[in-house]
């Protein structure tokens, strides 16, 4: 049994020395070599606010670069929507982008609490958070690190970050860090969400102007549908378009009058009076969207509304109004689950009023030409009674004004023989036979 010699343990102790002298070294360099990478990427996020005002670039790439910071493996962006009743979520990062399309009513999910109660929210296990969302839990969600994102003394959102182990939680450091990063992109965000507000308005009243001229191009209430309809596909980037038309008294019915992307044979259907979206729309003369038709308590009570959005994912009926009542109805759909931006909304309800104003015009122009037809039809009539005796020849300018203005398909003229109490044959259009110029009824 051998013990250490006094000179041995000096030794020891010396070497002992060195070693946590190597070991804190090695750690204030790690340490140091981390504070530049965070400081770098701080730096980034700098220079990328104020590089750009482009607000999807900005997201995008602050996400990035805050995940980098604090060492996170997921995350996403909130933004508080403009009437301040949801939160959006526009970006997500390593996570499943389905996630995007979840809006957050007020008060649901902690990006809730983070906008309007703790400035900061930490937890080592998000699953087991009162206001965790099951989607994210599914998502693989476990370690939280959430903050307000602020431009000046208001939150307009909260900055995400998420670590996919269980076993990793969260510092208060890093907390810090975050802080810093919502607080720096804060105002940056709004200036471009200001910048980009007015890009969408310059591009909603262009779109405007360009479907106005094109509808004041149109000659007739069909053409101001088929070109309305697909103009505003075109600019809405639509996949399916209808528009139907309220006819008839009382509540009347709504008819298929223009398709696209659609299947043809739909227009000519009706719909009458139900409890679905399409009637909801017509009496309410509000918009109704429906980001994903797959939505089960969605209602397509009929053949009609279900032809609709056959093989579509998502749709928007927007009811067409003129200044005293609602006229028919625009029907939108994608193939994909899609919620229309508030700018999309706005443009919606601006060519909807613009495209049942211009409807109406048309449907009055149209029926003052009718009643101007039916007036000549009358007069042209007129004349042939008075100015001529041939009976043959009134008859035929008859029947021809008849045919112009009504278009039937055929028509007869039968003269009463008060002695025989028949009614005979006298002229006659369409027939494919002339076996109706034999025609003898004797009345009573």
């Amino acid at each position: 049994k051998r013990l250490f010699t006094p000179a041995e343990m000096r030794l020891a102790q010396a070497l002992a020395a060195h070693a946590g002298s190597a070991i804190e070294n090695a750690q204030l360099f790690a340490e140091m070599a981390a504070t530049l990478t965070r400081e770098q990427h701080l730096n980034a996020i700098a220079r990328l606010l104020n590089s750009t005002l482009d607000l999807s670039t900005m997201l995008d790439q602050v996400l990035q670069l805050a995940a980098k910071v604090v060492q996170a493996e997921a995350g996403s962006i909130g933004l508080l929507a403009p009437d301040g009743q949801t939160i959006i979520p526009p970006y997500v990062l390593n996570l499943p982008a389905e996630l995007r399309l979840l809006p957050l009513p007020k008060g649901e999910g902690l990006a809730w609490l983070i906008v309007e109660g703790d400035e900061t929210v930490l937890i080592p296990e998000y699953a087991l958070h009162p206001q965790a969302l099951p989607q994210w839990v599914a998502a693989g969600a476990h370690a939280f690190l959430g903050v307000p994102i602020v431009a000046g003394e208001t939150r307009i959102g909260a900055l995400g970050m998420f670590r996919l182990a269980s076993d990793w939680p969260f510092t208060e450091r890093e907390a810090a860090l975050a802080r810093s990063v919502g607080q720096q992109a804060g105002l940056a965000i709004r200036n471009a969400q200001l910048f980009e507000a007015v890009q969408q308005r310059v591009a909603e009243l262009e779109t405007v102007a360009h479907i106005a001229a094109t509808l004041r191009e149109a000659q007739t209430r069909d053409d101001i549908l088929a070109l309305f309809l697909r103009k505003t596909m075109d600019d809405l980037q639509a996949d399916g378009g209808a528009l139907l038309l309220l006819e008839g008294v009382g509540d009347g019915t709504l008819t298929v009058v223009a398709t696209h992307g659609l299947d043809e044979t739909l227009v000519g259907q009706q719909q009458e009076p139900d409890d679905g979206l399409l009637w909801e729309a017509v009496r309410s003369g509000e918009a109704i969207f429906v980001p994903d038709t797959a939505t089960p308590d969605v209602r397509w009570p009929s053949p009609l509304c279900r032809a609709l959005i056959a093989g579509m994912r998502a749709c928007a009926c927007i009811p067409l109004k003129t200044a005293e009542a609602t006229i028919g109805l625009m029907h939108l759909t994608n193939r994909t689950p899609r919620a229309p931006t508030p700018a999309e909304r706005r443009l919606l309800a601006a060519l909807a009023e613009m495209a049942g104003n211009a409807l109406h015009r048309a449907t009055l122009h149209e029926q003052t030409e009718q009643r101007l037809q039916h007036l000549n039809a009358l007069h042209t009539i007129d004349l042939a009674i008075s100015s001529n005796l041939n009976l043959n020849v009134t008859l035929n300018v008859f029947l021809d004004q008849v045919m112009a203005q009504l278009r039937p398909d055929a028509a007869a003229v039968l003269l009463f023989d008060a002695p025989t109490q028949m009614l005979d044959y006298a002229a006659g259009r369409g027939f494919r036979t002339d076996a109706l110029q034999h025609t003898h009824i004797r009345l009573g």
